[in-house]
């Protein structure tokens, strides 16, 4: 049978003592579905593939490297079978993804050791992974595996593979900088809940454990990258907050030894021109002069010694080490501008305009850190009114009738947030053309008033808010109880569900209150 007429079982069917529960995943390579053990009744997954064809035998090849190693935080493969023109294998089962899950800085930090100590491992034996990304870094039983091993071989013998957004840029040959490179990247979208294609943007809080992160992933993803091995990235993810501390202060400790050598050069010139100075009061012989006779001497004038005013002033190692963050953000803003005169729709261009201008504040804000010109504090205040900005405009941007489509869940929301009376529908959409003119001036107006105070974008809006019933529903309320029911649907909690139709039952009461008031108007 060729790989042409082989044809996929369906979920039901019974595989060599595994019965098929669910269809998991689908693609070239084979289908992957959730199985159950007839006899032990363990839940595993089970990808299936044809026998023939060079993905089976590449399929299979990586099988068998793989069982070889061990590591806690590295799927285990169990059981490999074949069954006419199928071959199959089993795995642990796993019951989500770190696309599926938001975690905290600190929870990601764990899993990110262990995540690296487990590519580490693999890189000793000799094979790279090629498909590192956030779906596949599985949970097993809430702890953090590396999964999906169909594209595992060995360093000599690997060819271009891997996802979009996590492959090294330019590079044609896969090695373990790929790997290490794709897994920063998950990392990153872990961790700032953004597009891979959005690197370096962040608009979290920097805390301590988020700034270490953050610190990793641009050591890797840099142009010049600092760190290209599984095993430099482990010690420096375990490294010592004290250690790193005295390293960011090495140059300052220098700096500070070049001023002491030359002071104590400047001393022991004054000495010694001190000591060569003759004594212009004291006489030798049997008749002495009065001092009074003895002919005046000028004193000599101090010369001003002027600095050179051509040589050019050093840069600070932190500004050439963090100079491909900043040629990152400028390269960002030249494709946007680009981009702009394409844009047909206002809210598209005011929100590419937004961007430039976010960047901008940004490479303001690294270039003074660089430069020292603000302390450690200081750079995460202002990093923090960023991050609010960010949040704060891109809420007011999304929002509107479009803001009710939240991903995948929309059609299941889409009865419940639909208006059965044709009045208030009309209403409805007559609130939303309204609003997507007058948010553009919202944005402009808090543009302007961050830059001009310094103060929160979230303050300011709120202030805004007070005075506008458009503002107060559109800008803040719908993103209260939207977001809720956003961030509540993949927290794994029990009463989920509950906390759902809560957080859209407040946000229809309160839609329905905002259109009853712009009625009466």
């Amino acid at each position: 049978m060729t790989a042409d007429s082989f044809k996929m079982p369906s979920a039901g069917s019974i595989l060599d003592g595994y019965k098929l529960l669910s269809e998991i995943a689908s693609g070239s390579c084979g289908t992957v579905f959730q199985a159950e053990n007839i006899i032990s009744g363990e839940i595993v997954a089970l990808k299936i593939f044809p026998e023939q064809g060079d993905l089976a035998e590449r399929e299979l090849q990586a099988v068998r490297l793989f069982r070889k190693i061990e590591h806690p935080n590295l799927i285990r493969v169990h059981h490999v079978g074949k069954n006419g023109p199928m071959l199959f294998y089993t795995m642990d089962w796993c019951e989500s993804s770190l696309e599926q899950r938001k975690v905290t800085p600190d929870e990601l930090l764990v899993f990110a050791r262990k995540l690296t100590g487990a590519l580490a491992e693999l890189h000793q034996h000799g094979l790279i992974h090629r498909d590192i990304k956030p779906a596949n870094l599985l949970f097993r039983n809430g702890e953090i595996v590396l999964g999906d091993i169909g594209l595992i071989t060995r360093q000599e013998n690997a060819t271009f593979a891997g996802s979009p957004g996590f492959m090294v840029p330019g590079q044609s040959t896969p090695d373990g900088y790929s790997d290490c490179y794709a897994l920063a990247k998950s990392l990153y979208c872990a961790l700032s809940h953004q597009a891979p294609d959005r690197f370096p943007y962040y608009d979290g809080t920097l805390s301590p454990t988020a700034s270490l992160l953050m610190s990793a992933i641009l050591a890797v993803c840099a142009d010049k990258p600092e760190i290209r091995t599984a095993d430099n990235l482990l010690n420096f993810l375990n490294e010592p907050a004290a250690n790193r501390n005295k390293k960011r202060g090495y140059f300052s400790r220098l700096l500070v030894a070049c001023l002491a050598l030359i002071l104590l050069a400047g001393a022991g010139t004054f000495l010694l021109m001190k000591m060569k100075t003759p004594k212009s009061t004291k006489i030798t012989g049997t008749a002495s002069i009065p001092q009074e006779a003895q002919p005046s001497q000028p004193k000599p004038q101090p010369q001003k010694q002027t600095p050179p005013r051509d040589l050019p002033k050093r840069k600070p190692e932190k500004e050439i080490k963090e100079s491909g963050e900043i040629l990152a953000l400028r390269g960002w803003n030249e494709q946007n501008r680009q981009l702009i005169p394409q844009l047909v729709s206002p809210v598209q261009r005011c929100e590419m305009e937004f961007e430039i201008e976010f960047n901008n504040r940004k490479i303001d804000l690294l270039q003074r850190s660089h430069r020292r010109e603000i302390s450690d504090h200081e750079f995460f205040l202002e990093n923090c009114r960023l991050a609010s900005l960010w949040h704060t405009v891109k809420q007011l941007l999304r929002s509107g009738i479009d803001a009710e489509k939240l991903d995948l869940d929309y059609g299941k929301l889409k009865t419940k947030l639909e208006i059965k009376d044709p009045e208030l529908f009309r209403q409805w959409q007559l609130a939303d053309r309204k609003w997507q003119v007058h948010k553009l001036d919202c944005v402009k107006e808090l543009l302007r008033r961050t830059r001009e105070t310094g103060r929160d974008a979230a303050d300011i809006l709120r202030e805004m808010a007070e005075k506008d019933a458009a503002v107060r529903f559109f800008g803040i309320e719908q993103e209260k109880y939207l977001g809720k029911y956003d961030k509540v649907r993949f927290s794994g909690r029990q009463n989920a569900k509950q906390e759902c139709d809560e957080a859209i039952a407040k946000y229809l009461r309160c839609r329905n209150a905002f259109l009853q008031a712009m009625n009466k108007e």
